[in-house]
């Protein structure tokens, strides 16, 4: 299985699509909340590829969003992008679980999703986005936790998360 591939590879490796179709799904770290400017990362790589590569690249990112609302979206966000029919997207681009990390209400709030269930939903995010294309998962981030308490497994899930990409 492949869990990572880059753009850049050489066409000895792999041949790039041109122009190549990506999509980007998962919570506000795909959407781009926190970066009024700029539109988020996503965003800012759109920019630059439709001005000097043309790749195209689709923002589903959706702020509030945990594993559970990404699984769910995943197939057919994917089955209906692309500019023409029967052409899929070449790449998925998945970040999430900063969201299945924070504490409900307040700091020693309920955990969103128990850590089992992340780590099976991650499994199972990555197993369907495999199935349908080449995938890179983007590890979850620092998070200011004064603004978004987190639960203390929080510091387990990248390691959850590391060890589901292998």
């Amino acid at each position: 299985m492949q869990t990572s591939w880059s753009p850049q590879l050489t066409s000895t490796t792999f041949k790039v699509p041109t122009p190549l179709k990506v999509i980007a799904i998962g919570d506000s770290l795909i959407y781009g909340y926190g970066d009024p400017l700029g539109g988020g990362w996503v965003e800012r790589l759109r920019r630059q590829w439709m001005s000097s590569e043309g790749h195209i690249l689709y923002n589903l990112g959706v702020r509030g969003d945990g594993v559970t609302q990404v699984l769910q979206r995943l197939e057919h966000e994917y089955s209906v992008r692309g500019e023409l029919r029967n052409q899929y997207p070449d790449l998925i681009i998945i970040s999430v679980g900063v969201n299945d990390s924070a504490r409900l209400g307040r700091p020693n709030g309920k955990h969103f999703t128990p850590e089992e269930k992340f780590q099976n939903k991650i499994e199972t995010i990555l197993e369907v986005a495999q199935r349908l294309s080449n995938v890179i998962f983007v590890g979850m981030v620092p998070v200011d936790q004064a603004k978004m308490p987190l639960h203390e497994t929080y510091l387990n899930l990248p390691k959850t998360t590391e060890v589901v990409c292998r």
